[in-house]
């Protein structure tokens, strides 16, 4: 039977390497589509020019050097200090952020501060009532504007990535239907890419860390240095229907 995603992911070595181990985070994220594709089709739909841009979990920086040099004001916030500081070396050579330690779930931003939030790989992993708070907070400080909305990117449900981590591969047991029913997102584009080491041994080295037990256990019965990986990119516009709940 297929391990719950809850009971899968409770296993896996993310939460560790945020906080104690960013140069693990940084060695996936290196490995991770190396084409570029994901970032430079995240750049067409957001149409940066002039906006300011909240990212949400913008981990060593990688998306952050990428995009920031197009926006007018762009806030790069995590909860993890170790993080900020890789970041912060990375990308203050190409663009200066304002950088901000915080959680999603208490945006230390006035109300209706942003025209645009972006999240990539951070609300799809969160539990349900945290979920919750965080796109609360998102609302509150996106202003009500033409354009103004959060997007996300995400990891679909059915990838060589996610059979190997042991998660569920339909859409009713990830997380990405509870964005499009419960959070108001659509998918409005998916993307195939991979994630490419340098050999075998470095991918298992990776992998194993931060995807735990059951990907240490397949990369060693069929050891491999390139992963397919599918994600998804959501849309949720800003609208005037929705409260702000705190100025």
């Amino acid at each position: 039977m297929m391990a719950s995603s809850a009971s899968a992911t409770s296993r896996e070595g993310w939460a560790h390497a945020f906080q104690h181990d960013p140069g693990l985070f940084d060695a996936f994220r290196a490995a991770e589509d190396p084409e570029q594709r994901i970032v430079r089709r995240l750049a067409a739909h957001l149409a940066l020019g002039g906006r300011s841009v909240l990212e949400i979990g913008c981990g060593t920086g990688r998306t952050t050097e990428q995009l920031c040099t197009a926006a007018g004001c762009y806030v790069a916030l995590d909860a993890s200090r170790v993080m900020l500081a890789v970041a912060r070396r990375r990308v203050d050579l190409a663009c200066a952020p304002r950088w901000l330690i915080g959680r999603a779930q208490a945006l230390p931003l006035a109300s209706g501060s942003v025209d645009v939030v972006l999240a990539t790989w951070v609300l799809a992993n969160m539990r349900p009532g945290g979920r919750a708070l965080a796109l609360a907070e998102i609302e509150r400080v996106t202003r009500a504007a033409a354009g103004a909305g959060t997007w996300l990117v995400e990891n679909h449900w059915s990838s060589e990535l996610q059979e190997l981590r042991g998660l569920p591969t339909d859409p009713s047991g990830s997380e990405i239907g509870s964005l499009i029913g419960e959070g108001g997102f659509t998918i409005v584009e998916e993307i195939d890419t991979e994630i490419r080491f340098a050999s075998d041994d470095e991918a298992a080295r990776v992998l194993g860390a931060l995807c735990g037990p059951t990907a240490s256990t397949a990369l060693a019965s069929r050891p491999r240095s390139r992963v397919a990986q599918r994600v998804v990119i959501l849309h949720r516009p800003r609208t005037d229907s929705r409260p702000r709940s705190r100025s």
